[in-house]
């Protein structure tokens, strides 16, 4: 009897410690990773240590670098340890994870809680080319961790744009892609004509927006650049006519000019 109540003191003299524990207070949504460093000590030595972690949110979050096993202390010396934790793109609210240490004597548990920053953004993608006979799109994305409830469309520049979606609603990581189509090109120049499209939403603080841009190509053909009407189109030859006071090189203002251009097909399609 006396021997088992030394042996039973003995377990209880055994202290297990986390000494200190460093993990950011709070974190971004596209962090993705986060280490975290820890030390333990005893006032015992220890040699099958099993080092685990746990996560309850957000969803998808995951520990690397934990299980570790047959881990060993040395009476009375803190040793460090770290491990990763990995939370998904767009999370939100407060990170819930546990480190456990099981020892022969049994386990201690050290809680993580890491509040998530609040963060509004988005981008805007043109994914289609716009000409004047065929529509475009762009690709709308919220890129951060909060709902964003009122994007608004617009767009400014050298000709008109209608949109088929002019207000989006999105959640966060969500994408909508929207058609827009070209119009308005009497005040058009010759050259390159751009518009910018904006989508900007205005109720979240501070507000968000993003841009992308269109080019349309005013030049001497009527249904557009070589480039817009497809490719296994080749320009054979060119013939300059200046009937005015300039040369075919130079041209002088009220000059008339005729321009004779040679395409070749070079598909097989007509």
């Amino acid at each position: 009897a006396l021997f088992a109540l030394v042996l039973v003191a003995g377990f209880a003299s055994a202290v297990l410690t986390f000494t200190e524990v460093t993990a950011p207070s709070q974190v971004n949504h596209n962090q993705g990773s986060i280490p975290i460093t820890f030390k333990l000590s005893s006032d015992v030595a220890e040699t099958n240590l099993t080092l685990t972690g746990t996560t309850s949110t957000p969803t998808g979050s995951f520990w690397t670098g934990l299980p570790l096993n047959q881990q060993s202390l040395v009476a009375g010396v803190p040793k460090q340890f770290s491990a990763v934790l990995n939370i998904p793109a767009h999370s939100s609210g407060t990170i819930t994870a546990n480190i456990t240490v099981t020892a022969s004597g049994g386990e201690i548990t050290r809680p993580i809680s890491i509040s998530i920053n609040p963060t509004s953004s988005l981008t805007v993608e043109k994914t289609k080319d716009v000409t004047k006979t065929q529509a475009g799109t762009v690709k709308v994305t919220n890129t951060g961790n909060t709902a964003l409830n009122n994007i608004a469309l617009t767009s400014t520049g050298a000709f008109d744009l209608a949109f088929s979606k002019d207000i989006l609603t999105l959640s966060p990581g969500a994408f909508e892609t929207v058609t827009v189509t070209a119009s308005g090109f009497e005040d058009s120049n010759f050259g390159d004509n751009t518009v910018i499209v904006t989508a900007k939403d205005t109720t979240v603080s501070p507000s968000v927006q993003g841009t992308a841009s269109f080019v349309i190509k005013e030049t001497f053909c009527s249904n557009g650049s070589i480039t817009e009407l497809g490719k296994g189109l080749k320009i054979k030859n060119v013939n300059i006519d200046n009937t005015g006071k300039g040369t075919d090189d130079e041209w002088d203002i009220l000059d008339e000019v005729t321009v004779e251009v040679e395409v070749e097909n070079t598909n097989n399609n007509d």
